[in-house]
């Protein structure tokens, strides 16, 4: 039993690292003064399979340790400069991104382990749909860590998106995964937004 069980294992292992070479991701976390929850991201990013990513933080003229919390993990930091807002950061880090997918995370995210996984089985899965852009992210029923007014704020923006998740008529900008070229189509964020 227990060599049955080293072999799938591996094989899952296998079938993980293949799916990541097959979809790289490059990761573009826009921050503005976000030291406080940045690293819980970060720390979240980091337990899912980062082969084949790249990660890459977008200081959008921080006053607070948010360039700092980025070194300490070793992901790429950009910065904007002067604060510009979440439409440019975002557009700075997909400039500077090099993967044929790019997932935008809101530096208060945490993502589950298994989430770069499940996008890259979502994008391998809709491969042969064009007009499948991408992969929208959900809030979760319940935070682990949050208060009775967190939660239900957090669960009402979990239901919202429910209604439309086979087809959204809105980019949910928290957690979304994008190809590269439909995003250079539609001309990136607007910044005046």
């Amino acid at each position: 039993m227990v060599a049955a069980l080293t072999i799938m294992r591996i094989s899952k292992e296998t079938e993980t690292k293949n799916l990541a070479e097959r979809w790289p991701i490059s990761v573009v976390i826009p921050a503005y003064n976000a030291a406080r929850h940045l690293e819980t991201c970060l720390t979240a990013l980091s337990h899912n399979a980062l082969t084949h990513s790249e990660i890459l933080v977008v200081d959008d003229g921080s006053a607070d340790e948010t360039q700092a919390v980025a070194a300490r993990f070793g992901f790429r930091c950009l910065a904007t400069g002067a604060r510009q807002g979440p439409a440019a950061a975002r557009n700075l880090g997909f400039r500077q991104a090099v993967h044929p997918h790019v997932l935008f995370l809101d530096a208060d995210i945490v993502l589950p382990p298994n989430a770069l996984t499940r996008i890259r089985e979502t994008l391998e899965l809709y491969e042969h749909r064009p007009d499948v852009a991408g992969v929208l992210g959900q809030y979760a029923e319940e935070l682990p860590d949050g208060d009775f007014f967190t939660n239900y704020k957090n669960l009402s923006a979990c239901y919202l998106y429910r209604i439309t998740e086979t087809q959204s008529p809105f980019l949910h900008t928290p957690v979304f995964c994008i190809r590269r070229t439909v995003f250079e189509e539609a001309g990136g964020f607007d910044p005046r937004l």
